[in-house]
């Protein structure tokens, strides 16, 4: 159905839940440091829950997550913000939410079990550098 799914799911299992739990746990980490950064640089942002396609202002925690955090930025092309920060080796994705009608494109930031909170943090900040010019 999908390509890549059933090496996917064999490489989930191969690293089993230590591995999920320290995504999860970064993926947490990572949101409430993306909240901070972007309130303190006055950026309006939502978070976006997966599981119930609903946008929060507050950061979701670890059981709320998997692997990604993924946030709305009304009024920000997220899909210039994801290529301008691209040749910096900052890889973040610009997804779009088709339900209930509507469309709302959202920055997704992936945090993989062998992810650093330091590559994290410089991604969080080349963001939010980005976001006041």
């Amino acid at each position: 159905m999908y390509a890549g799914l059933a090496a996917a799911l064999d490489l989930h299992a191969a690293l089993g839940h230590v591995a999920l739990r320290r995504s999860r746990t970064l993926a947490a980490w990572s949101a409430r440091e993306l909240h901070e950064r972007l309130l303190a640089a006055g950026v309006a942002h939502r978070f976006f829950d997966a599981n119930t396609g609903e946008e929060r202002e507050a950061p979701p925690t670890a059981e709320q997550l998997l692997a990604t955090v993924s946030v709305a930025l009304p009024g920000i092309d997220v899909e210039a913000v994801c290529m301008a920060l691209h040749p910096a080796g900052i890889h973040l994705r610009c997804v779009i939410d088709r339900r209930a009608g509507k469309r709302t494109p959202l920055l997704r930031l992936g945090t993989p079990c062998y992810e650093s909170t330091a590559r994290v943090r410089r991604a969080i900040e080349a963001l939010v550098t980005l976001m006041r010019t």
